[in-house]
This record gives structure tokens, C-alpha cells and sequence, in this order.
């Protein structure tokens, strides 16, 4: 029986890996009796080794960080991993790990399932990486290694292809592109949100925000956009589940939810998601936005800025889409439009349920299915 094991940099079965993507792509895939060999990389093994990795680069005139893209890291990483999971299928969420030519020689066969390039995710200094150049070159090197020799690079929005194709020069034959569902379970049989009328008149207009990187997902602009409606007379929240800046929970219009563990309280995180009546993801750099496809799931409409990944998340009929140059003024202006037009609300909560299996793990494994066979 032919296995296929899922990688990621951590343990997969554990729901916190990597923003709990790993975890239901491996479960769901787990119960469709697809997926077999869940790696489990134990972070803290590495602990040790890059501290000496560290120490090794100071001694010798380098700059530290950057461990985890580092060939030592994949040695090691590699090393904690039974060698007869290389020897079958491996899809890995990681660029890096594991090198394709470990599975390779082994007589696997690899895919690797990516939200972004390690070129891309180091030139936009929205994701804050303060490594040396060498690190990085040498990283994109191993990213290149892996690609030539994968037997597919898979992608989870439709904009990564471009950097694929023109900088890694990846044939456009090997590479596919397939959307992965909410990090979320809906109970059986949940009910379909009903539109509620009224919002920022009769009653609150509750914008929701889920994200840790509270500033690079867009939680000050969305403030901003918040008190641009309050400045037109509208009747405006905003429900923060996440991380938030020092000091949130002092803003009125605001609820800090905090984190919400899925694992122990799921149905508090879908409750949460259901008190917003439209789920906002302003990011100044997104590679894919799976908190809009929660909310799509929940039944919120949801609005954003239309680039990277949230060109596949911010679905049609059911979002409002920004420019990323647009500005909180111009944001409040259409947010007024909308909040004006109970028509077009109702509209976009009907057509949410269009939506309900098509966003699903479910599907996203069934797609993957087609490809591995």
C-alpha cells in the first residue's frame, strides 16, 4: 500500500503548527485514508544546535539568526525523521525541509504545498526579516534545488505562480494550484447566519480582525477605518481575535477577544466570528488571508485588500475588495456605500451559502487526490 507522508516544521498533529493548516490538511486527509506518515519534528531537539550554530557565527565574524534555513538545520531536522517516510510520497508545507534530494534518494517522491517564496517572503519588509544576505541566497539556492527536483510545486493562491515561473523558473506543467480550507469545524448541520438589518444604524456595524501580526494584517487601519464611520454618524465595532497592540481594551468600540484555542474552544471562535457582520483583512502583505475564508465559512461577508493571496480569498459576491494604495478616507466611503445599500447586504448573505462545501478541507484533499495518483 502506497503511504504519503505531510511535513511541516514542527508536528503535524499538533493544532498549533504553523497556524493549524498542517494539522486539518493531515487530519482530513488522514480520514479520507490518504495520508499515512505524519512528521513530527521536535522543535526543541534544535534548541541546542542552534545555539552553537549561533555562537559558531559570532566567533567567526557572522551575523546570528537564520538558523532554520540553514543547511545544519536540515541535517537535523532530517535526522529525527524515520528514513522510510522518504522513501514514500512527501507533501511539505515548508520550502526547505525536507530537501528534495533527501527523498529523492531515498526513492520518494516529493510535493511541496507553499503560501509563498522564500524570494518573495524575504524582499517585503512587511514580514520583518533581519537575516544576512548569505543566509538568505543560500535558503532561495535550497528552494531552487527543491523545486527542480519535485515532482510538483503546489500553491495555495494563484499569484505565487508568477514568482515560481519568472524566478525559480519552475515549468508551468509542475505547477498546480489548490485553495485549503478554514482552520476551523463547523458543527453538523450549523445553521446559515440570517442577515440582520440595521447594521451602524439600529445597532452596531461589528467589523471583525483574527490574526497575530496585528500591524502587517492591517488592525491600525482598520481603527482608523473605524472611526472614520464613527466620524459619519454610524454605529461602528470592531471584535479583535488575535493579538493586539498594548492598550486596545481601552477603546470603547472595540472587544479584545484574545486569543481562541480551536482545539479546546472552537465553538467560542465560531460564536465570536458570528457576532461580526463582516470579517476585515486589510494586510499590506498577505500570502494567502485564511481568516476571510473563516469567515466566509462562519456566513460573514468579508472585505480586504484585493492582492497576493487574498485575490483567491476575498471571494466574489460575497466581498468587498480594496486597492492596497487605497487610503482609511476612500476605505470609509465605500464601507458608508454598503452600510447604505440593505439590498446588496442581503444579497451577499444569501450567496454566502454558495460557498459553504466548496471551502472545505474536504474539497481541498479531494483536489490533492487527483494530483498524487
Amino acid at each position: 500500500m502506497e503511504k504519503i507522508g505531510v511535513a511541516a516544521v514542527g508536528n503535524v498533529l499538533d493544532i498549533n503548527c504553523w497556524s493549524n493548516i498542517p494539522y486539518y490538511f493531515y487530519t482530513t486527509g488522514e480520514r479520507a485514508g490518504l495520508f499515512h506518515n505524519p512528521f513530527n519534528l521536535d522543535l526543541q531537539k534544535l534548541n541546542l544546535p542552534r545555539k552553537i550554530w549561533n555562537l559558531t557565527r559570532v566567533l567567526t565574524g557572522q551575523g546570528i539568526g537564520g538558523y532554520q534555513y540553514s543547511n545544519a538545520f536540515l541535517i537535523q531536522a532530517e535526522s529525527q525523521i524515520p528514513y522510510a517516510y522518504f522513501q514514500e510520497k512527501v507533501i511539505s508545507f515548508n520550502q526547505t525541509f525536507p530537501r528534495a534530494s533527501t527523498v529523492k534518494h531515498a526513492g520518494g517522491e516529493m510535493y511541496y504545498y507553499i503560501d509563498i517564496t522564500l524570494q518573495d517572503l524575504f524582499q517585503d519588509p512587511s514580514f520583518h526579516f533581519n537575516l544576512s544576505f548569505e543566509v538568505m541566497a543560500a535558503a532561495i539556492e535550497q528552494e531552487k534545488e527543491n523545486y527542480r527536483l519535485a515532482k510538483k510545486v503546489v500553491t495555495m493562491g494563484s499569484w505565487v505562480r508568477k514568482s515560481l515561473i519568472e524566478n525559480y523558473e519552475v515549468p508551468e506543467e509542475k505547477i498546480e494550484t489548490i485553495m485549503p480550507g478554514p482552520n476551523m469545524a463547523l458543527p453538523p448541520n450549523f445553521p446559515q447566519p440570517i442577515w440582520r438589518p440595521g447594521a451602524g444604524k439600529q445597532r452596531d456595524f461589528v467589523m471583525g480582525f483574527v490574526g497575530k501580526d496585528w500591524k502587517r494584517k492591517g488592525l491600525p487601519l482598520l481603527i482608523s477605518i473605524k472611526n472614520g464611520l464613527r466620524g459619519r454618524g454610524y454605529k461602528v465595532k470592531i471584535m479583535v481575535i488575535g493579538n493586539a497592540p498594548e492598550g486596545i481594551e481601552e477603546d470603547p468600540d472595540i472587544e479584545f477577544a484574545g486569543f481562541i484555542n480551536k482545539q479546546t474552544q472552537m465553538l467560542r471562535f465560531i460564536s465570536k466570528l458570528r457576532e461580526c457582520d463582516m470579517g476585515c483583512l486589510f494586510s499590506t502583505a498577505e500570502p494567502l488571508g485564511i481568516s476571510t475564508l473563516e469567515f466566509i465559512k462562519a456566513g460573514i461577508p468579508v472585505a480586504g485588500f484585493f492582492h497576493q493571496g487574498l485575490l483567491d480569498t476575498l471571494l466574489p459576491g460575497v466581498s468587498l475588495r480594496f486597492d492596497p494604495e487605497e487610503k482609511a478616507l476612500s476605505i470609509v466611503d465605500r464601507m458608508v456605500d454598503y452600510l447604505e445599500n440593505d439590498s446588496e447586504q442581503k444579497r451577499q448573505y444569501l450567496a454566502l451559502a454558495n460557498y459553504r462545501e466548496e471551502i472545505s478541507w474536504e474539497t481541498c484533499i479531494e483536489s490533492w487526490s487527483r494530483i498524487l495518483q
